[in-house]
């Protein structure tokens, strides 16, 4: 049994870890090294397009959250 819940747990991490890492991309996307290496690059541009990238990604997240989990906490969590 013990081993079931540490397997369950380490996919468990890995899921979370790969569904935080994709909205992490999305919302760092204005800085990607392509585009930072470009003549002409302006931070602060960026900057400002990665905040509004955020707003929009946690809304669509938080949205997700609620739509498919019960739990606050998990919510929380994630």
């Amino acid at each position: 049994m013990l081993d079931a819940k540490v397997e369950l747990d380490g996919r468990l991490r890995a899921v979370i870890t790969a569904f935080t890492g994709a909205f992490a991309d999305r919302i760092l996307s204005p800085l990607e090294e392509k585009k930072v290496a470009k003549k002409g690059f302006d931070a602060i541009e960026a900057v400002e397009a990665v905040k509004r990238v955020a707003d929009d990604e946690v809304r669509v997240l938080r949205r997700k959250l609620e739509e498919y989990l019960d739990d606050k906490r998990t919510r929380e969590t994630l």
